[in-house]
């Protein structure tokens, strides 16, 4: 895709320099990156796969159940070693499936060709969700530092804070969590969604994948009495709509 340079790839894969980047493709591949680029694009196949690296450990496991509980229909899918979610960005949209890689300590993010564009906002995004910038070990000597915490981390090692894959995500999240449990809050998410989520086109759909989450603009717009139909006290549902309009 020519509409990211060179040096946008190198930075969104990870390199921070550039010839790196050149020497690494030229002893995987024996090509320069213009050359790969003229062999051929992941539009051939549909998709594209990001290498997303982190610290070890990682509780995946712990990551999925969190995430699990609190998916989308439609918009999320959790399986027993994917998370799945359609994205939108700048006015691209697909899905990822993320899986581990059992032989290092990488995530593989599976994308759909048409994020291929905002190539180097979706890594960021998607290193948050599962907070791959962490510090294990930093976090593990800091906190066994402390008697009370020290068996716990023992117990449970490279748990990680799970986050979104935008602010404005998790803003609305939040707000639809407060007071309620996780499962009804993930109710209350659905019926968000079901009214005032977008469909996917027909050409890139997925099993268990058909809409996105609703924009900031469509919460904005929306009226009270529509957004308190889907379960929400009014102050709540206005606290919604004010959020839209404030990302908007």
């Amino acid at each position: 895709d020519t509409s990211l340079s060179v040096t946008e790839v190198a930075h969104a894969s990870g390199f921070k320099s550039l010839r790196r980047f050149h020497e690494s493709l030229r002893a995987r591949y024996g090509r320069t990156p213009a050359a790969l680029r003229g062999a051929g694009s992941p539009e051939t196949s549909g998709a594209f796969t990001l290498r997303l690296d982190h610290r070890p450990p990682l509780d995946w496991d712990a990551l999925l159940t969190f995430l699990r509980g609190r998916a989308i229909p439609g918009v999320e899918r959790v399986t027993h070693d994917t998370w799945s979610r359609v994205i939108a960005l700048h006015g691209h949209v697909g899905a990822v499936h993320v899986t581990p890689d059992p032989a290092r300590p990488t995530l593989r993010a599976r994308c759909a060709a048409s994020l291929l564009p905002v190539l180097s906002s979706l890594v960021p995004r998607l290193r948050a969700v599962f907070d791959l910038d962490a510090r294990p070990e930093d976090i593990a000597r800091v906190l066994s530092a402390d008697p009370a915490l020290a068996p716990s981390v023992r117990a449970r090692p490279g748990l990680r804070v799970p986050g979104g894959v935008s602010a404005f995500d998790l803003a609305v999240r939040t707000v639809l969590g407060q007071q309620v449990s996780v499962a009804a809050a993930s109710t209350l998410c659905a019926r968000v969604c079901d009214r005032f989520g977008l469909a996917l086109p027909e050409a890139i759909r997925e099993d268990g994948l058909w809409r996105r989450a609703p924009t900031p603009e469509a919460l904005r717009d929306a009226a009270l009495d529509d957004l308190a139909a889907c379960g929400l006290p009014r102050s709540r549902a206005g606290t919604l709509r004010d959020l839209g309009a404030c990302f908007a």
